[in-house]
């Protein structure tokens, strides 16, 4: 029985054997990224429980074998000077009707009988929100050198398919001139996200999962950078699942066939009619017959069974643009809801509710935060009929030619010329007489190379508005974070019946995010920050089919537990024993209610695995791992099911799950150490050869 166990260990560890000699020798002259600073460099962390949480670990890039090594090699000479950005030409998915979700018919059908509202609509940046890559498209065959992670990116082709590439610089031992280069990830592109007014993403594809890649191609520069928000010396890398959520603001029309938000089926790449005017079968089944022929029936709009926002109130019509131009910190859904359950025409706070982190370095976030400005100017709470398409016609795009007069006549509809503090002769000298250019600045964002338009409209100080930007979040790391419900004036008067249990999701929320070894950001004397766990719970016994607050009522007592753990005191380990209890009863009651394997079963899962590690009962974890891992791409609960199955002895099992976890994320560390160790007594020369792949990936986190 034992030679077979180790039989089958070893078969495993070849089949990915390749991975841990695959060091390649590039000269330093070769690389155009600037060389890393040494001051920051960051040894791997390694808490005292050997198991990962999502939310404190340090994550990586994936190792995909989807090239085949000698292909690979060769491919990293095919690079390309092309200088320009992939083709920004309208590219919309046509999707059939009968491939729709209930209710939606398509962009197809909408164009076959508004046919000039679809070729407006087709200049529009929205139609071009994202687009299926394909050989046809002029995408540059580049690299470029992340510097803060010392972590080199590629695009290339093989067998006519566009793949990312991930290496890790490893300084040389015998020549400081060279740089050796460790690959950890190899994907396909799937898709090209984004407009192209700022920047195109590519989304990769990895079996059933999309995963954001860290190359954005921007088009100001005319080159590769690091994507927004991947900046950091340990960032997401291949591990960044993109979900239905993520879509949202980005597709036409998705599904989850499974109820697995991480498993998506897209529809309508792009944006489409129904995004803004709702579900068309009921409109076009009163104006069609069965055949497909038009009918002559009346063409009353209110009658006409589709949305039309111009005829909507303002905070209904403002509705249909804040579903992605709101931009919270934190989101949380109604009950039985998610974001796609929003329909053109309704309040938005009747399916999701932002909220917004003041005082943290969240709140410099701009680029989409044009709800959280415009409700602060004057302009909009001093007017009942100011609204977003008020200046922003969704089917027509001014031609920079005549953009200047466009927005002036936008303002002047309210406003006269000689309200103007500055005589019109200087106005025209200094800005073309354009209103936005002071009273709607550029801003910075927090994405690269892509300044906004400041939307609290009014009188800003010349060269000021991006210094008074940033001095409200430096500010801010030293001040207690305070949540603030975003919403629009006329929703400040009007009731909410779920306030309480909205506000306190929130709150949960956000102390989750927390990591609970650094318990001085939120609780300067370390004691147990406030937590809301008493009143969700009561609020989980008025409303017991309420997923949401029975997953995070689970969650948060796990994140307590946890705290206590770390941050000792008389009474912590009784206390934390109370969490525990209280977790896993919880997470249970999820477990029972949520058959579908959706986000809300996951983060049950995960919170029942860490109660049944954490008190020794290491034949339930594995249960419950494995259905983990089935629904979730993450090489952290790969190597934590590794660990059970090894506190189980059932050690083939436990490599193959370390040997998914390096497949995931390439640069975890902790995968190849216990790799390492489990081989030590198998095949020391195998051992070996992980070993010398860890002390790469070591080398390079002490690099940084």
């Amino acid at each position: 029985m034992r030679a077979s166990s180790i039989a089958i260990l070893v078969f495993g560890m070849l089949l990915i054997a390749g991975t841990f000699s695959l060091i390649r020798l590039r000269d330093h002259s070769e690389d155009t990224g600037s060389k890393p600073n040494g001051s920051d460099a960051t040894a791997s962390t390694e808490p005292g429980d050997p198991r990962h949480s999502n939310s404190h670990a340090v994550v990586s890039a994936s190792n995909d074998t989807a090239a085949n090594d000698s292909a690979e090699s060769d491919s990293a000479e095919k690079v390309s000077a092309a200088g320009s950005a992939p083709p920004t030409e309208p590219n919309v998915s046509l999707a059939k009707a009968a491939d729709l979700p209930d209710g939606i018919v398509g962009t197809a059908t909408c164009a076959g009988c508004h046919a000039e509202q679809y070729e407006s609509y087709r200049q529009t940046d929205h139609s071009r929100s994202l687009a299926s890559w394909s050989p046809d498209s002029d995408v540059p065959l580049e690299h470029f050198t992340h510097a803060k992670s010392r972590t080199v990116y590629t695009a290339f082709e093989m067998a006519g398919q566009l793949y990312h590439r991930e290496e890790l610089e490893i300084p040389a031992i015998t020549d400081e001139r060279d740089l050796a280069f460790f690959p950890t990830g190899n994907l396909p592109v799937k898709y090209v996200m984004g407009s192209g007014a700022f920047a195109h993403a590519y989304l990769l594809a990895d079996g059933d999962h999309l995963l954001q890649s860290p190359m954005t191609w921007y088009v100001k520069p005319q080159r590769y950078e690091i994507a927004p928000s991947y900046d950091e010396p340990h960032h997401s890398g291949f591990t960044r699942v993109v979900s239905s959520r993520c879509l949202f603001c980005h597709a036409g029309s998705v599904s989850t066939p499974s109820g697995n938000e991480q498993k998506v089926t897209i529809h309508e790449e792009a944006i489409s009619c129904e995004r803004c005017h709702g579900p068309g079968e009921a409109h076009t089944r009163r104006y069609q017959n069965i055949d497909g022929r038009k009918e002559s029936n009346s063409t009353d709009i209110a009658d006409s069974l589709i949305v039309h926002p111009g005829t909507l109130d303002r905070d209904l019509a403002d509705a249909i643009c804040a579903q992605c131009h709101l931009q919270g910190d934190i989101v949380v859904e109604q009950s039985g809801k998610s974001d796609w359950d929003y329909r053109p025409g309704e309040p938005l706070d009747s399916t999701m509710v932002s909220y917004k982190i003041d005082n943290k370095e969240e709140s410099k976030k701009s680029f989409v935060d044009h709800f959280g400005q415009i409700w602060q100017s004057k302009c909009y709470t001093q007017s009942g009929t100011l609204t977003c398409i008020s200046c922003h016609d969704p089917h027509h795009k001014p031609s920079t030619t005549d953009i200047d007069a466009v927005e002036r006549q936008y303002c002047i509809q309210c406003h006269q010329h000689t309200e103007c503090g500055l005589p019109l002769q200087e106005r025209v000298e200094r800005e073309n007489d354009r209103c936005v250019s002071c009273h709607m600045p550029r801003i910075d964002s927090e994405v690269a190379h892509a300044a906004t338009t400041h939307h609290t409209i009014g009188i800003h100080r010349r060269s000021r508005a991006n210094a008074d930007n940033n001095a409200r979040a430096v500010a801010g790391v030293a001040m207690s974070m305070v949540l603030r419900r975003m919403r629009s004036p006329a929703e400040e008067l009007s009731a909410d019946e779920n306030e309480e249990r909205n506000s306190l999701l929130a709150h949960a929320m956000q102390l989750i995010k927390i990591d609970i070894r650094e318990p001085s950001k939120s609780s300067p004397d370390g004691s147990l920050p406030s937590s809301p766990l008493r009143d969700l719970i009561q609020i989980a016994k008025k409303d017991p089919s309420d997923v949401d607050v029975l997953v995070h009522v689970a969650a948060l007592a796990r994140w307590e537990a946890e705290w206590l753990s770390v941050n000792p005191s008389e009474s912590s380990q009784q206390k934390s024993a109370q969490r525990w209890k209280i977790a896993e009863a919880y997470a249970q009651r999820v477990i029972r209610v949520e058959p579908s394997p959706n986000e809300n079963r996951q983060k049950a899962l995960d919170v029942l695995f860490d109660v049944h590690y954490a008190a020794e009962r290491y034949a339930d974890a594995v249960l419950v791992g494995k259905e983990l891992v089935a629904s979730k791409r993450s090489e952290i609960h790969q190597y934590n099911l590794g660990l059970a199955l090894g506190k189980t002895r059932r050690f083939p099992e436990a490599a193959q799950a370390f040997q998914e976890s390096i497949r995931i994320d390439g640069r975890y560390l902790q995968p190849y150490r216990s790799l390492t160790k489990l081989y030590q007594a198998i095949d020391p020369a195998l051992a070996n050869r992980v070993r010398a792949s860890a002390n790469a990936v070591q080398t390079n986190l002490e690099s940084k």
